[in-house]
């Protein structure tokens, strides 16, 4: 593993033919996104998702941790 990277957040709609492509750096941001996504698209649900880690097919696999808002270590 390498040096931990900024995390952050991206909104996402299961039911959207595209995947998400927008990263935002701060939760409030995507939280602000989602509900602007939600008001123009009834009955879409748009969740905000934080990056934890990613990894890389290198050899060997190479996987890097993001560091996380989270203060209580809950994970909800």
């Amino acid at each position: 593993m390498t040096d931990k990277k900024t995390s952050f957040y991206i909104v996402w709609c299961p039911s959207s033919p595209s995947p998400p492509k927008y990263r935002h750096a701060y939760l409030h941001d995507a939280e602000r996104e989602a509900a602007r996504l939600a008001g123009s698209n009834p009955q879409m649900e748009f969740f905000v998702m934080e990056t934890r880690l990613v990894a890389c097919a290198r050899h060997p696999v190479d996987i890097e941790l993001f560091e996380t808002g989270d203060s209580d270590g809950i994970p909800f």
